[in-house]
């Protein structure tokens, strides 16, 4: 009777592991890769959720007694809302007003319709309004759009889990972001986008009206025989302004020898927050039709700029002390580029980019 071979047994075995991995290797991937989807998608659904009810609270404060059913439908239609963009490829060239238009009149349909949800409240409270239903929209696309691929990734499309996989640490951060910024735009008090226009604030002055309009501020002072022009959104209100137009104008009325942009800046994985850095350039996020209307305007101009570094989350939610902290300090940097990179008797634009939650 032959004896009993180990080496032969595992030989076998490890033939058999490697016809089942050939054969089923893929399917086991998927199935792990689902999993650890699913896993995320339900984060991502109570965030998505708890948006919602924040939402919801922000719009009781108006609406005591409750939304109405047409209320609701209203709300939900505004959550499901989409803004296409214009065609890129077949005119490039006129593509930036046609992105401002279409994101300018979404704004306004968001906001006539929340109108007609909370009636009449002022500019500042109907701009936090807005704020909140923006979250709100953006979590929820957020959610369908990784869902989409989930389910096709269940058909068998392993290509479309992996396309989630290297997306979803970066859209869970952002998602966190979003959920924690919800909160916080029922407070009123200022984030970390902030700074640039707080920044600004700090420049005293009388507000230049022909210039100034609902969403943006234009303030004219002096420091040391320099005319400087502060350019901020309008607040308290959760709004950016219309910083292109108002800097645009200026330009058209006045000659500056330099313009100073501030905001807020993402931070890498190696910087602090808080940190700070100087440059040159527009500094301003969003879609980037605003910064091209300020480029334009300034071809020859000289612009600098000085940014305060933070996340994500720290960006769109309460504004951190170590953040709150730069104000002074930049404001100082501030007058130091304007002493340094103009003469007695030129005008100056500083302008303090971003939202300005809780900043007059």
């Amino acid at each position: 009777m032959t004896g009993f071979d180990p080496s032969s047994l595992l030989q076998f075995a490890g033939y058999a592991f490697f016809i089942v991995f050939m054969l089923f290797g893929q399917k086991l991937q998927l199935m792990q890769m689902l999993a650890k989807i699913g896993s995320e998608m339900k984060k991502l659904a109570i965030l998505r959720d708890k948006s919602f009810v924040n939402l919801r609270a922000h719009i009781t404060k108006f609406v005591p007694s409750g939304m109405s059913k047409e209320q609701e439908v209203r709300l939900h239609s505004m959550i499901t809302s989409i803004a296409i963009p214009p065609v890129s490829n077949l005119d490039p060239a006129g593509l930036v007003p046609k992105m401002k238009s279409t994101f300018k009149t979404y704004d306004r349909f968001l906001k006539s319709n929340l109108k007609r949800i909370v009636g009449n409240v002022s500019q500042s409270d109907l701009e936090n309004l807005t704020n909140s239903l923006e979250v709100a929209v953006e979590l929820d696309i957020i959610h369908r759009v990784i869902d989409h691929f989930f389910r096709l990734a269940k058909k068998g499309g392993i290509m479309g889990a992996y396309m989630i996989l290297m997306a979803l640490p970066e859209l869970m951060k952002m998602s966190e972001a979003l959920s924690a910024a919800s909160a916080h735009f029922q407070t009123g008090l200022p984030i970390g986008d902030t700074f640039g226009p707080m920044v600004a604030a700090k420049f005293s002055g009388t507000e230049a009206e022909d210039v100034s309009d609902l969403e943006t501020v234009v303030k004219v002072s002096e420091f040391e025989g320099r005319k400087v022009i502060t350019v901020k959104a309008r607040g308290p209100g959760g709004s950016v302004g219309n910083p292109d137009i108002a800097v645009q104008k200026i330009i058209a009325q006045t000659k500056p020898s330099l313009i100073v942009t501030i905001d807020a800046a993402l931070k890498m994985e190696s910087e602090n927050t808080g940190d700070v850095a100087e440059g040159v350039g527009v500094a301003m996020g969003g879609s980037g039709a605003e910064r091209f209307g300020i480029e334009e305007a300034t071809v020859n101009i000289p612009v600098l700029t000085v940014v305060c570094k933070m996340s994500m989350k720290e960006a769109i939610s309460a504004m951190p002390k170590i953040v709150l902290d730069q104000v002074q300090p930049v404001y100082e940097k501030v007058l130091t580029l304007i002493r340094e990179n103009s003469e007695s008797g030129e005008t100056v634009i500083v302008c303090g980019v971003g939202n300005t939650l809780g900043v007059p």
